[in-house]
């Protein structure tokens, strides 16, 4: 099912603010790399899930290919970046043709302004200040390069600093964080119900997000203790949570999985074996 919003960006860009900003009506489940929230409309409720993943400062063969065999679960792509450091910029290239090759629905460039502990310390983990030279990109003087790139390979700029989350008028054209917002909660998701005639309205509480177990077991087999009994167990625990997916989502989890349990085991040897062999699995998430 495609229900998944993919959203990447280098260590320090803000991917995590972003989401909860977006998040801010919705009922937010999980605080780790895979966030669960509820689109809530006067017309339907969607179950979506935002998948974040940090872009090493080099690009290494193969990092946007591991994605490949999930894309089929993913409707969206949020590329997040430094409007003040180009090479920020510059990893957006190679998922342009991911997004052609999939057809990706909704693809966002969005410009976040860095906050001093973002500068200092990156999204809660080490932040190495990107050498990259971005492409075509003279010194961001304006955000119109950024905007002309996105012109020319079919996203959609946002300018995050453009207005508050609060203080839009119904009607009025939105911008900023309200834009990214916008653009998801528009989109006809495949996980998609609709709301019974009389039954709208923001009173109406939002649904449980389905996956919500099977992320909090996830979440525990990706940062827990690295005893390989007890990585073990914690696999037993995701895969018991998962058994109420579909095909499809239980597909997308076991990619995600494989690639999780050989990086945590130290297969490195494994891991390239497995591209290869022209099996790929998703880059590391943060």
């Amino acid at each position: 099912m495609r229900d998944k919003i993919l959203v990447l960006g280098q260590a320090g860009v803000g991917k995590r603010r972003l989401v909860d900003q977006v998040m801010a009506s919705g009922v937010p489940i999980n605080e780790g790399a895979v966030r669960l929230w509820t689109i809530d409309t006067k017309y339907f409720t969607a179950p979506v899930t935002f998948w974040l993943d940090t872009l090493p400062d080099k690009v290494e063969p193969g990092t946007v290919e591991a994605f490949d065999q999930v894309a089929e679960a993913v409707a969206a792509l949020v590329f997040v970046f430094n409007p003040a450091h180009p090479a920020t910029f510059a990893r957006v290239e190679p998922w342009a043709a991911f997004c052609e090759r999939h057809d990706i629905a909704v693809r966002l460039c969005v410009a976040m302004p860095a906050t001093p502990t973002e500068d200092m310390f990156g999204d809660f983990q080490d932040h190495h200040q990107p050498t990259t030279v971005a492409p075509n990109l003279p010194p961001p003087v304006s955000t119109d390069p950024y905007e002309d790139w996105c012109i020319a390979h079919g996203f959609e700029f946002v300018d995050a600093a453009l207005t508050p989350l609060e203080g839009d008028n119904p009607g009025d054209s939105k911008e900023g964080i309200s834009r990214v917002r916008e653009a998801l909660e528009t989109h006809t998701w495949e996980s998609l119900q609709r709301k019974a005639p009389g039954t709208g309205g923001p009173t109406r509480p939002a649904p449980v997000h389905p996956d919500a177990d099977v992320a909090g077991a996830f979440e525990a087999f990706l940062h827990g203790p690295g005893d390989l009994d007890e990585m073990v167990q914690a696999l037993r625990q995701v895969r018991t949570h998962a058994q109420g997916l579909d095909n499809g989502s239980r597909q997308d989890l076991a990619a995600l999985v494989a690639h999780a349990f050989l990086s945590r085991a130290g297969a490195e040897d494994d891991v390239d074996e497995l591209r290869a062999s022209g099996h790929h699995a998703p880059a590391r998430f943060e």
